[in-house]
């Protein structure tokens, strides 16, 4: 398996553990509130503010880089 294709797995599977992740954090948010948890609000922050933080985070790092991390991952395989 040559180096493009192991990334572009390794990216498949983070994409796929951070969707069942905010997935799972939407479905316990649900149950806190549907059972009455004192810990509801706190999920609803952090339901609200998690992707909220991930796409900042990712702009941020556009503009400091100024690329995508897919070309920067070019440019890296490229350089070996």
């Amino acid at each position: 398996m040559d180096k493009t294709k192991f990334f572009q797995l390794i990216k498949r599977i983070l994409a796929l553990l951070g969707a069942i992740g905010l997935l799972l954090l939407a479905v316990l948010t649900l149950v806190f509130a549907i059972t009455g948890n004192p810990n509801f609000m706190g999920m609803l922050l952090i339901t609200l503010m998690a992707p909220i933080l991930l796409w900042i985070y990712m702009f941020i790092y556009k503009l400091v880089k100024g690329k995508s991390a897919d070309e920067m991952a070019k440019d890296e395989l490229e350089k070996k």
